[in-house]
């Protein structure tokens, strides 16, 4: 196992178990023995993370790595969750929904976001973790070597 950064990423590969929502329950199942607390745990993998920098629905945002983030989702959102939500009211911030992955360009920074605080874990009934360009990237680097 590699961790990249102090954020929470863990680079790893398994032979136990091959599907993500496994290694998800498993890992969590050992933060919560290890540390007596319970975490979401969410797991990409290796082709996944190539996906979701290849997809990426927003590339003007990448020149901007600090401030274009990418959420990470535990399972994909009920379309329901976004209806009501214009995409116009909240510019020049911009963001995109592709499977289980919430593309997020917060222009101003993330302190200054009104998206942010609309498109939340809560309201999209899923647990979330988001991770800027710049270490999705990184990430990215660590799997494909």
């Amino acid at each position: 196992m590699k961790t990249l950064l102090n954020s929470g990423n863990a680079v790893f590969t398994s032979k136990r178990a091959t599907k993500p929502e496994r290694i998800e329950k498993m890992v969590a199942k050992g933060i919560a023995e290890r540390f007596g607390f319970e975490v979401s745990v969410i797991v990409r993998t290796a082709s996944e993370l190539a996906e979701i920098v290849e997809g990426n629905p927003i590339p003007s945002a990448e020149s901007d790595g600090a401030r274009f983030m990418v959420g990470f989702l535990s399972a994909k959102p009920a379309p329901a969750t976004l209806r009501g939500i214009d995409p116009a009211a909240y510019a020049p911030e911009e963001f995109a929904l592709i499977g289980r992955e919430l593309y997020l360009w917060f222009r101003a920074g993330v302190l200054e976001s009104k998206v942010s605080k609309v498109l939340t874990d809560k309201r999209l009934g899923v647990a979330m973790t988001t991770r800027n360009w710049n270490t999705l990237l990184k990430l990215r680097a660590v799997t494909t070597s």
